[in-house]
């Protein structure tokens, strides 16, 4: 079987890896990384001399993607274009199997192109950590106006050809019930040998971390809720010591808000914390949180009792979609322990936080 794995973030290019190493590994395998994260085109780079995948291809798209620095014209054009179907899609092979998690634009030019050459390809999504479970695709509002125009001119939208789902744990997911679920075998099966290849394409020495805690900030977002998280922060900060707590920062962030202030920050942030805490042994070192995913992710995934603890507080300006969130968590939190697994990660109010 010849298959693609599409990577915009580097859980799932971690997560491309390790199915590369468990469920295909007698698969021929192409794996694109785009720049959506920082630092992205040296780890493609490093991955592609390991010769692990049939070929690595580096995308620049991530501003085509979302649209930045884009007007509406240019906006309105690539709409018509991806919906009736005559975007140029050249130096794209026959794959029979394509999974992907970002909805984009690309795929349709793939599915119109396939179309037109009479080819059958298989469409699959996977997960992108625990907190993308029971969540809609993630896509720009490109796509959703294309996916609208497509139905209404009866052209293919790529979601209704889905056919198998990809994650860890398929029995905590509890949508699209019509999808072949497919289990990824845990890490722990090719744990050193994943560790290996993560570590020199991140170009990461695991060394002693000199802070007693980790706050992780969430995905890029709005100025609003940034500066609202940054609050969080000096609380933290109170009740902690300045000089024991770090920011790890998202590896596709670029806001500086921490830094102007003088608050600590990880060196080489932009590597994932799953290659970090797969290189712990035992480290007394705290982790903290408002909504970020990635302590959780590995928690579930390796057996290590690293205290990690989602802040919870009141807050008059909190928004919608940041309350949402905290409660995604906290559900899927509790899902967890139900089934025993991230014990070491709790969900506590800020006042209620022993440290």
């Amino acid at each position: 079987m010849k298959k693609l794995i599409i990577c915009n973030t580097y859980y799932q290019l971690i997560l491309g890896i390790h199915m590369k190493l468990s469920l295909f590994n007698n698969d021929n395998v192409e794996l694109w990384l785009s720049d959506h994260s920082n630092n992205s085109e040296p780890v493609a780079q490093r991955l592609k001399a390991l010769n692990l995948f049939s070929d690595i291809k580096y995308t620049k798209n991530k501003n085509f993607v979302y649209g930045y620095d884009n007007n509406i014209i240019k906006d309105m054009r690539d709409v018509l274009t991806y919906s009736i179907g005559k975007s140029k899609q050249s130096n794209i092979d026959f794959f029979d199997e394509i999974i992907f998690f970002n909805l984009e634009l690309q795929l349709f030019a793939i599915n119109d192109f396939y179309k037109r050459n009479g080819h059958h390809v298989k469409w699959s999504h996977y997960e992108e950590g625990i907190l993308t479970y029971k969540n809609t695709f993630c896509s720009s509002n490109r796509v959703k106006y294309t996916m609208k125009l497509r139905k209404l001119l009866g052209k293919n939208d790529i979601m209704s050809n889905i056919a198998s789902y990809y994650c860890m744990f398929p029995e905590l997911e509890e949508w699209h019930k019509d999808w072949e679920f497919i289990k990824i075998p845990g890490i722990t099966e090719d744990i050193d040998e994943l560790k290996n290849i993560l570590n020199y394409i991140f170009d990461y020495t695991p060394k002693k971390i000199k802070y007693k805690y980790i706050y992780f900030a969430a995905a890029p977002k709005s100025d609003a809720l940034t500066k609202e998280e940054f609050e969080l922060v000096q609380k933290i900060i109170k009740i902690v010591g300045k000089d024991d707590l770090v920011v790890k920062m998202h590896p596709r962030d670029t806001n500086d808000i921490y830094k102007k202030n003088n608050i600590n920050i990880m060196e080489n942030s932009y590597i994932p914390w799953e290659v970090i805490q797969l290189n712990w042994d035992k480290e007394n070192i705290t982790l903290l949180t408002v909504n970020a995913g990635a302590f959780m992710n590995i928690s579930a995934l390796i057996d290590n009792n690293v205290k990690s603890y989602f802040i919870r507080y009141d807050s008059e300006n909190m928004s919608g979609s940041l309350s949402d969130k905290i409660n995604q968590v906290d559900n899927m939190l509790n899902k967890l322990h139900n089934i025993g697994l991230a014990n070491n990660v709790q969900a506590v109010r800020l006042e209620d936080l022993k440290l």
